[in-house]
Order: structure tokens, then C-alpha cells, then sequence
């Protein structure tokens, strides 16, 4: 089983939703080969340091809860082959959408069941998935005909690397954004990212104007999972991403930031973690 369950991610999710409805720039391979009439290359989006084509999938695994809201909200649901672990139920804006062939709710699929879907493309939330303990790395897959795609607040250091490789990654919300418009190209659904994204934008702008002038606010703890207790440090991005939201949802930490943070450790909980 793979560590660390995220609990944050509905919160992210739930922007989502409320909008209405990769890390790095996309990167086009020159297309340009001469005069001898050859197609041009493929297209790609960079992706945690890694090129994956712009071609339309037709089978798509999604893994965690961020995966999947964003692969629905993107309107992927009807190419959603296989599924694995929902930490809450669906919002009534996507529930509809999820019939995935296959759904692995408790235990972390082996790589052979996933590849046995025969999906095009896995998008994973979390950096587990691409490991060798768990779906295999990004180069193992990819030999088989398998793209993938990393939420890159997420991105290893290398490729295989778990939750301790994480590297420096941008854990704004215009990381987000860089996340779903990649995500978009490469479902083919580039103008319902921009709708998602635009939608994003209109709510925190809402939620700031409403918060303009309000110096009372709230003292908030946000925790991942009360049954798993964690140490975290601002090392983690999850830490990152919560201390990010807390202020722009109007409000503020409950505890003062503990000196020398350190990335997060998790002890045993009753149900399968991840990462």
C-alpha cells in the first residue's frame, strides 16, 4: 500500500466546483521538417520534467480525489476506464459522471489491474502513484503505450521518487491553473479548462471582495485526517497549499507555525494510506 492520505484535496476540488461546473508551459515540438510534406511532430505538454503528447485519450484512469474531480470537471467522465480512491463522496456536480469500468475503493490498485483497463492516460493527484511501489515510475509506464499526467505540486525530484523527493514545487493556486489548462489540452477539453479556470478566478475574486474590510476573522485549524495523526511542516505541499487557501477563504492559523517545519510523517491508520 502506498503512504499518506490527502485530505485536502476536496478543498481544492471544491474550488473547482465552484467555478461552474501540469506543472510547466505546454511545449510544442518544431514542426517544421523541410520540404519534403512530413507531418509535423507531436505536440506535448511538459509535465513534472517529463513530455507527454497532446493526443487525445480515449481511456483514462484516474487515481485520488483531486484526479478525479478534475478529470470530471474537465468533462472526461464518459473516458474514465478505471478509478481509485475517493476519501469523500462526490458533489452533486459530478456524481452523475463517475461510472468508471473499474473503481478501487479501499486498497491501492497493482499495476497490473490498472494496466489491464488498457488506459491511454493516468492522472494522478499525488506523487505514489508513479512509483515502484505502486503503478510503476512515468519510463516504466510509458513503455507500455501508458502517458501519464502529476499534479506538479507534487513533482519528485526524479522520476519514481515518493512523498520524501518532492522537490520546490509551486503550490499556488496559479499552479492550479497551469494543472488544469494542461490537463485540458491533453483531454482535448481545452475551453472547459478555461471555464473551470476562469470560474476559479471569479470565486476567489468574489470571496475577496467580500472579505474587503473584515478585520474579525476566524482562527481556523485545518487537519488532514483526525485518524491518522501527523506531524507536518511547511516543507510539505499540502502544508503549503492549506497556509495558501486559509487566508484568501478569510482565515487565519490557530497556531503560531512550528520552528524548523519538516515534511510530513504519518503513523498507521486503520484504512490503506497513499500518497
Amino acid at each position: 500500500m502506498i503512504g499518506n492520505p490527502r485530505r485536502w484535496a476536496p478543498l481544492l476540488a471544491g474550488l473547482l466546483l465552484l467555478a461552474g461546473c501540469g506543472a510547466g508551459d505546454p511545449a510544442t515540438a518544431p514542426g517544421d521538417l523541410g520540404d519534403h510534406g512530413a507531418a509535423p511532430a507531436t505536440a506535448s505538454v511538459v509535465n513534472c520534467g517529463v513530455d507527454v503528447p497532446v493526443q487525445r485519450p480515449e481511456r483514462v484512469v484516474a487515481m485520488f480525489q483531486n484526479g478525479i474531480e478534475a478529470v470530471l470537471a474537465l468533462g472526461a467522465g464518459d473516458r474514465l476506464v478505471g478509478a481509485a480512491y475517493l476519501d469523500n463522496p462526490l458533489p452533486a456536480q459530478l456524481d452523475g459522471d463517475f461510472r468508471p469500468q473499474s473503481y478501487w475503493p479501499e486498497e491501492y490498485p497493482s499495476r497490473e489491474e490498472v494496466l489491464r483497463v488498457d488506459p491511454d492516460l493516468v492522472v494522478s493527484g499525488f506523487t505514489g502513484a508513479f512509483t515502484r511501489e505502486g503503478l510503476g515510475t512515468r519510463a516504466e509506464l510509458g513503455a507500455t503505450g501508458t502517458e501519464t499526467f502529476l499534479f506538479s505540486a507534487y513533482c519528485p525530484t526524479a522520476d519514481g521518487g515518493g512523498q520524501q523527493s518532492i522537490g520546490a514545487n509551486d503550490v499556488s493556486f496559479a499552479g492550479v491553473e497551469r494543472d488544469l489548462t494542461d490537463l485540458g489540452r491533453l483531454l482535448g477539453a481545452e475551453d472547459r479548462a478555461a471555464q473551470v479556470v476562469a470560474g476559479m478566478r471569479s470565486t476567489l475574486g468574489d470571496v475577496a471582495g467580500r472579505l474587503a474590510g473584515v478585520a474579525d476573522r476566524p482562527r481556523v485549524a485545518m487537519l488532514n485526517s483526525p485518524a491518522a495523526p501527523v506531524s507536518c511542516g511547511s516543507s510539505a505541499p499540502a502544508t503549503s497549499r492549506r497556509r495558501s487557501s486559509r487566508p484568501r477563504a478569510g482565515g487565519r492559523r490557530s497556531t503560531p507555525s512550528p520552528a524548523g517545519s519538516a515534511p510530513c510523517r504519518w503513523r498507521a491508520s486503520s484504512r490503506p494510506a497513499r500518497t
